[in-house]
């Protein structure tokens, strides 16, 4: 791949600020929403990105149920073949019906058991 990362999930609207504050770019499944409306994810994004002092730009793929958020500043943007690549994945992805792990199972394979 060139540069794009195993997929996970976040849900937490602060922490998908800081990661786009540190140049990540966020590529969302529709499907994830569950009962949020795309629109109030995005507000839920854009009201973050304000604590940390970034603007974003959101792309809507609808035919794919996609959207994807990066930072607005020049230096931040995903390269266009890192997009394509996410959203190969994403299509990937759901082909194999694979579901991406939360962030800490992602980064320590760690599962919590309740």
């Amino acid at each position: 791949m060139c540069g794009v990362a195993e997929p996970y999930q976040v849900k937490d609207f602060d922490v998908l600020a800081q990661k786009l504050f540190l140049g990540e770019w966020i590529v969302l499944r529709h499907e994830h929403l569950c009962d949020i409306d795309l629109d109030v994810w995005k507000e839920g994004i854009d009201l973050a990105c304000v604590d940390v002092g970034i603007e974003v730009e959101f792309v809507d793929l609808r035919r794919k149920d996609i959207t994807v958020v990066f930072n607005a500043a020049r230096d931040k943007l995903p390269t266009e073949d890192q997009i394509h690549e996410s959203i190969r994945r994403v299509a990937r992805d759901r082909r194999l019906g694979h579901v991406p792990p939360t962030d800490l199972v992602a980064k320590t394979g760690v599962v919590l058991l309740h």
